[in-house]
């Protein structure tokens, strides 16, 4: 905690805490709930709810540092996210161009395990009494009548009554081993979307729910804080060290930082997401595009085939830059998926060198224990505009999505690839980590990218 980023950013957090706390008072006061012991009502849970909603990163900055994750810390230096020296590979992976499966070719920097039976993770968490025992005291009371939520998945869709299309336990990719050595590998295991709900996003409701309730947050030394604070994270400790990824569902984001760049004008734009209208983080800065490793379809041929980061990549990037809909629909194979008219341009960029992914490394998000992947990919402006010409809308970055607000700058295609722009991002205090690791991580490692070499970097490499 001694870099200055942080330690302003520990201040908002006391300021962010301490009024979240004022608000629950007034929550209690208003429903006049008793103070011990704290009722688990459906209220309580939408209050907590909201809260981490709207202050996501804030929180992820308190999980960040509790002591238990200290020996986390020491790989990252502006961004929280928790990390191995051997997660992160000495220079960054360049993927293959993919083949008709969208396999990327990386001399498998990807690999499966064997297919299990869904929820068969979960229940290695399932056997804990410990972590049984703390999610019956976390989870709100049901109406009277009525059976008792069994998991936060069951109360989110009895409580906040989600869209039922879009709040789905989709077949998802669980990260298992990380084999730093030469050559790096990543090694996931099948498991179900709510997995990850029924334990990660649980650990960001039990940090938030404690946090609020303590009065004292903001108004004593930060250090004996943390530590009382930390040793009532009951269900946090009942998941294991920070870093044994293979005991818990430990489901994978996939986050991509977009580089344009415009050889023509020795310049490069990179594009940001405002995440608005998003149910999770919303009002945080992204980079875009990100997304559940996930494969299409339901099937143990498809969850093999679809091990791939290429096929979350173009995936997700249709969905959100080009608006391709259909793209983020299950059932599509992934030849399909290649042959819609706004994919096959793209994979023609990619088979033609004009645009190129980079494997960055992998943290956890401190406040779910979440895997992300942090990549970058570097696009030739003109050839991509040439390649989606026929696309109205390719003249300029559409200025949003379905999530929120997409960052186009001046031009229309991000903002001007530079050190200050870069950095801003990287430590604004709405960044989620993720977003931040993939910017610290690009920075880190910029001699790595020839094709940004020519961009307009003025001072960037002095600043690093």
């Amino acid at each position: 905690m001694a870099d200055p980023t942080f330690l302003a950013a520990f201040e908002t957090l006391a300021a962010t805490v301490k009024l979240a706390h004022i608000a629950w008072q007034t929550f209690r006061a208003d429903h006049k709930t008793e103070p011990a012991p704290v009722p688990r009502s459906e209220e309580e849970f939408r209050f907590v709810r909201r809260l981490q909603r709207q202050n996501r990163r804030h929180f992820a900055l308190l999980a960040y540092s509790l002591p238990r994750h200290a020996a986390g810390r020491a790989h990252f230096v502006k961004s929280p996210l928790l990390c191995r020296d051997d997660w992160i590979p000495k220079e960054p992976v360049l993927l293959g161009k993919p083949d008709e499966e969208l396999n990327d070719d990386s001399n498998q920097l990807v690999t499966t395990g064997p297919y299990r039976a869904a929820g068969l993770i979960l229940n290695r968490l399932g056997d804990s009494e410990l972590f049984l025992n703390a999610s019956r005291d976390l989870l709100p009371r049901a109406p009277k009548g009525t059976d008792e939520y069994r998991s936060l998945s069951d109360a989110i869709r009895a409580v906040e009554k989600p869209n039922s299309d879009l709040f789905v336990s989709r077949p998802s990719y669980a990260l298992s081993k990380v084999s730093g050595k030469a050559p790096f590998r990543l090694r996931f295991e099948k498991a179900e979307y709510f997995d990850y709900i029924n334990c990660g996003e649980f650990l960001a409701y039990e940090t938030i729910r404690e946090a609020v309730r303590v009065p004292e947050f903001g108004n004593s030394d930060h250090q004996q804080y943390l530590k009382a604070f930390d040793e009532r994270l009951t269900l946090r400790e009942s998941v294991g060290e920070w870093n044994a990824i293979s005991f818990r569902p430990s489901l994978a984001g996939v986050n991509v930082l977009t580089i344009f760049v415009d050889r023509q004008a020795g310049a490069a734009t990179f594009p940001m997401m405002h995440r608005s209208r998003t149910g999770s983080a919303a009002g945080t800065f992204h980079v875009i595009p990100a997304g559940e490793f996930q494969p299409t379809t339901n099937s143990p041929v498809a969850w093999r085939k679809h091990c791939t980061l290429w096929q979350t990549v173009l995936r997700e990037f249709s969905e959100e830059l080009l608006l391709d809909d259909e793209a983020k629909s299950g059932g599509l194979d992934m030849r399909a998926l290649a042959a819609r008219d706004r994919m096959a341009p793209l994979l023609q960029l990619i088979r033609a060198g004009d645009w190129k992914t980079y494997y960055l490394g992998m943290g956890l998000d401190p406040l779910t224990l979440k895997p992300e992947l942090l990549l970058v990919s570097v696009i030739d402006l003109w050839r991509f505009i040439d390649a989606l010409s026929p696309l109205p809308q390719m003249k300029r970055l559409p200025e949003q999505n379905s999530e929120g607000e997409i960052c186009g700058g001046p031009l229309g295609w991000g903002e001007v690839f530079n050190s200050a722009n870069l950095s801003r991002y990287r430590d604004d205090p709405i960044t989620l980590p993720a977003a931040s690791g993939c910017i610290e991580l690009l920075q880190r490692h910029l001699a790595h990218f020839p094709d940004l070499h020519s961009s307009q970097i003025v001072g960037f490499r002095d600043s690093q």
